[in-house]
Parts: structure tokens; C-alpha cells; sequence
């Protein structure tokens, strides 16, 4: 083969390379791999602290998973849905839409006997939800929509006096990748949901109501953060075989000569 042809060839190959690397980034391969979920709760009750704990089924499997507990006319009842994702393109580009919800609340649930912190004891609720995911590629949340009653990363909101509702996420990085769009990497991804009610040592409960909610109703949106856009794509490819040629035709110098004259 000449000097000519290997030139000719290798720049070839250079630009294919370059789009096919370019036209994989953009391949469906779904930007969510896999996903699981578990919930636990963790009731505490009674004037001498009694503590119940365990799994906690999806609601929407029998035969349902309401964690509930009564003192009294007060009930500590809690939920929590199996989260879900979907993957779809946009322009090219990967994203995936991920939903969760989970609930703790008190309730007064009749006109007596009468709840009295005092002397029944406090009543307390926890669902804790440990999300597990694999990104197949670099993502960022690029969106977020939260509902809830109570704090939606941390602190105390006092609902109705003498009861309270706590809500957070437990690890540091979700809220920076929310607020900031930070990109996760590649791999595997755990994120801790925590919804938690409580009454104080002095609460009397009068009248049905919900008087204490920790909720989460969660929309995240991922998009990737690795792909090239196909235009990025296209000029990469152009760029290079100019270079390539440029290249070449550096090195002929007679050739330039023979098209200059």
C-alpha cells in the first residue's frame, strides 16, 4: 500500500471512528439500568415506650402495608408505594422520570376516648424507604417536584400544637444534586427517604382530624449528562477529517504546486 493510500485510509478510519463513538452515546440503551426498594417502619407508644419495627409491604400489595398503631381516639397510621421509573429520548438525549410517595400521619380517628400525651404516653411513626439504582451513564436531575407536609430535606414543622412532622433525605449529595444539578456518575446510587411524626409529652387529642403529616410526593427527572448532541457529533466529525486532510496535503507538497498551477 503507498504512502498515499495509508494516509487516505487512516484519516478514513479517524472519522468513522469518531461517529460511531459519537452515534453510540446516543444509542437507547435507557438511562435508568435497574432499580429496587425497601421500607421499614418503627412505631414507639405508650407511657411506658413500647417499640414495634419491621418491613413494610407496598400498599398496593396484599394485603396492603399500613403500619398503624392506637392510643386512644389518636392513631399513628403510615404507607409507602413502590417507586417507579421510566426511560424515553428527547432530542436524543437519555432521560428517565422516577415517582415515590410514602406517608406517616396522625390521626384522630374518634370523638373519645381522648389521647392525653400525658398519661397514655407519646405516639410516634417512622417509614424509612431505601431506594437503590444503576445510572448506565452520567445523569443529572434536572428537575424535582416534592409535596410534602413537614420539611422537605430536614428540620421540625410543628402541624398542630403539640404534634409534629419531620422530613428529610439522608444523604448529603441528593440535595446538592437537586439544587445544583450536580451529575452523578455512572453506577450504583442509594437514596434514604425518612418521614417521621410524633406528639409531644403534653398533647390532648379533640376532635377527627389530621393533625400531624410527613409526606412525600416525589417527581425526579434524570437527563444524561455524558451524551454529545449528534450537531456536537457532525462537527466533531468535520473538524477532524479537516484536520486530516489539512494534514495531508501539508505533507504533498508537489501535489500543491500541480493544483496551484
Amino acid at each position: 500500500m503507498t504512502v498515499s493510500r495509508r494516509h487516505h485510509l487512516s484519516g478514513f478510519v479517524a472519522v468513522f471512528v469518531c461517529q460511531v463513538v459519537c452515534l453510540a452515546g446516543n444509542a437507547s440503551g435507557g438511562l435508568i439500568g435497574s432499580f429496587s426498594a425497601n421500607s421499614t417502619y418503627r412505631l414507639i407508644y405508650g407511657s411506658t415506650p413500647i417499640t414495634e419495627s419491621g418491613p413494610l409491604l407496598d400498599y398496593l400489595s396484599p394485603p396492603g402495608n399500613v403500619a398503624t398503631k392506637q392510643i386512644g381516639n389518636l392513631a399513628a397510621i403510615g404507607f409507602w408505594d413502590n417507586p417507579y421509573f421510566y426511560n424515553y429520548n428527547d432530542l436524543e438525549i437519555e432521560h428517565s422520570n422516577f415517582f415515590f410517595q410514602q406517608s406517616s400521619e396522625l390521626q384522630i380517628v374518634g370523638s373519645g376516648p381522648t389521647f392525653d400525651a400525658s398519661t397514655d404516653g407519646a405516639l410516634s411513626l417512622e417509614i424509612r424507604t431505601v431506594v437503590n439504582f444503576f445510572l448506565n451513564e452520567s445523569a443529572a436531575i434536572v428537575y424535582a417536584s416534592n409535596r410534602p407536609s413537614g420539611d422537605a430535606w430536614g428540620g421540625v414543622t410543628t402541624t398542630v400544637l403539640g404534634t409534629n412532622a419531620f422530613n428529610e433525605v439522608q444523604e448529603a449529595w441528593f440535595r446538592l444534586a437537586i439544587e445544583n444539578q450536580t451529575p452523578l456518575a455512572a453506577g450504583n446510587h442509594s437514596i434514604t427517604f425518612i418521614s417521621t411524626v410524633f406528639t409531644d409529652s403534653g398533647y390532648v387529642a379533640i376532635g377527627p382530624s389530621v393533625v400531624a403529616l410527613s409526606k412525600y410526593d416525589l417527581q425526579l427527572e434524570f437527563a444524561s449528562a455524558s451524551v454529545p448532541e449528534p450537531a456536537s457529533c457532525f462537527v466533531a466529525g468535520v473538524l477532524l477529517g479537516s484536520f486530516v486532510i489539512g494534514n495531508r496535503l501539508r505533507r504533498r507538497p508537489n501535489g500543491c504546486q500541480k493544483l496551484a498551477s
